[in-house]
């Protein structure tokens, strides 16, 4: 599995700039599942009727496509340059709550759409630090750190465990090609 992790991705000024933007008290959040039912591998537990799934808010800088859907797209389009992508597709903002046990998410991959979205990778970009983990298929964990960037293929199926130590979890995830 090919996958890229880079720690200390953003300059202090750039990080810090969009922390204050994105936990501003007017910044909103909006209210959803951990992970959207499509494309999910259900675990025998969360088949059983009485399953609650975990909830997480949100934040959607630019929707399937690319477009604008919220003011603080400048501060992706930044990132984008960094990631030299060709083109930005979807990027949402991730708010996990706190879980009192490790809990882990749906496996799953971010964007269903891979035949209409050719060479799509994804970017998890890790906004502060905390005892919450992603984990891709092949048993790779990467630790939630402030200012690491991970970046995989799409076709990667993975999952996220819930953090115990802070009350929010802040992960931001971008969809993008390098190519056109």
């Amino acid at each position: 599995m090919n996958v890229t992790i880079q720690d200390d991705w953003l300059p202090w000024y750039n990080l810090h700039t969009f922390k204050e933007y994105i936990l501003h008290v007017d910044f909103p959040w909006y209210k959803c599942k951990v992970v959207a039912e499509e494309g999910i591998r259900k675990s025998p537990i969360e088949q059983h009727p009485k399953f609650a799934p975990r909830q997480q808010f949100v934040h959607a800088f630019l929707d399937d496509y690319g477009l604008d859907s919220s003011g603080g797209s400048k501060f992706i389009h930044e990132m984008g340059k960094l990631l030299n992508a060709k083109k930005l597709y979807r990027c949402k903002l991730n708010y996990g709550m706190r879980t009192v046990e490790p809990t882990i998410g749906g496996w799953h991959n971010d964007y269903t759409k891979i035949k209409e979205w050719p060479n799509l990778k994804i970017a998890l970009f890790y906004l502060n630090t905390n005892n919450g983990y992603t984990i891709l298929e092949d048993g790779t964990k990467i630790e939630s750190i402030e200012n690491r960037l991970a970046i995989f293929d799409n076709t990667v199926i993975h999952t996220d465990c819930s953090q115990t130590d802070i009350q929010g979890r802040l992960v931001l995830n971008i969809a993008f090609t390098t190519k056109d």
